[in-house]
């Protein structure tokens, strides 16, 4: 996890502590009858309200127990032309969670505390699947490390045994209807990552990819900054974007379409920002291939070829 995330985490956790000393104070004042029933009905009613909404921030990460076989899922999209999904890539070993700062008049806190430009709002990926989900109608699925044993809730995690997941991700990229690639902080690039990009590219993504790095103000942004230059193998176009890119989309008939944050460092940038950008690039591939038949959608997809046997090879 970032060390931006543990550190809201810990806050959230101190808010909760608080919140329960609260709670025992007032059982104190009731017994010395410093306040009345009603008063201290309500006030408990309303401090554990607000304790369950503070412990739906402090737990962002579940047990790993719903990643489920790529095998499994690759079995099930062979089975039908009508399931489609998203999906998303990034570096080996990245958890996925890569907070999203919200400015202090996008969200505030029951009780007013978020007064500063630092809050967590979703993760990087949750929204992702949020923009998927509206505008072009299908599922995200992501790969991990199996070995991981906390993730975020969202969205659906596949995994495979090391020595499969090339061929997993070349039968995972042939069959996908757009291929998100995060860049999360602090998490240098590799070789796997631009092998992945690459063979998107080689299969007739282009046009259907996108390259999503985190708010420029969030610890780490550089190394995010970094592995998106280190693309510039597959995109050269990458190494005249400016260190304040969020979004890349490589335009199907050449080009790079991007979006900057204007205010660069100085401005926290926030979920609203990623969903109106996001949204607009994803429609516009949803209406580019509404009118395709599932062949033109899909040339490279051929089930019965022999990447597709990868559980028994």
């Amino acid at each position: 996890m970032g060390s931006i995330a543990r550190r809201l985490r810990i806050l959230w956790l101190w808010r909760a502590l608080g919140i329960v000393a609260v709670i025992v104070m007032l059982f104190n004042y009731r017994e010395e009858n410093i306040i009345n029933e009603a008063a201290f009905n309500i006030a408990v009613l309303s401090l554990v309200i607000i304790l369950v909404y503070t412990f739906r921030y402090i737990m962002d990460f579940r047990l790993a127990i719903r990643i489920e076989s790529a095998f499994a899922f690759i079995e099930e999209v062979a089975c039908s032309d009508r399931l489609e999904y998203c999906l998303l890539i990034r570096p080996f070993g990245a958890d996925g969670f890569v907070p999203l700062l919200v400015a202090e008049s996008e969200r505030k806190d029951l009780l007013g505390w978020a007064k500063k430009p630092v809050q967590m709002s979703n993760t990087l990926e949750t929204v992702i699947k949020s923009c998927v989900a509206e505008s072009i109608h299908c599922n995200t699925v992501a790969l991990v490390d199996p070995r991981r044993r906390m993730l975020p809730r969202q969205p659906r995690y596949i995994s495979a045994p090391d020595g499969a997941w090339r061929g997993v991700v070349d039968v995972l990229v042939r069959r996908a209807l757009l291929v998100c690639v995060i860049l999360p902080p602090d998490v240098r690039n590799s070789q796997a990552l631009e092998w992945e990009v690459d063979h998107a590219v080689r299969n007739g993504l282009v046009g259907r990819l996108l390259i999503v790095l985190p708010p420029p103000e969030t610890e780490g942004y550089d190394q995010a900054y970094r592995s998106l230059l280190a693309l510039s193998s597959v995109f050269p176009e990458v190494e005249s974007l400016k260190p304040n890119v969020a979004i890349v989309y490589p335009e199907p008939y050449g080009g790079l379409r991007y979006y900057c944050c204007k205010s660069g460092k100085d401005e926290a940038v926030g979920e609203g920002f990623y969903r109106d950008c996001l949204l607009e690039l994803m429609v516009e591939v949803s209406s580019h291939l509404g009118s395709r038949s599932f062949v033109q959608r899909y040339p490279y997809w051929d089930p019965k070829s022999k990447v597709f046997n990868l559980r028994f090879q």
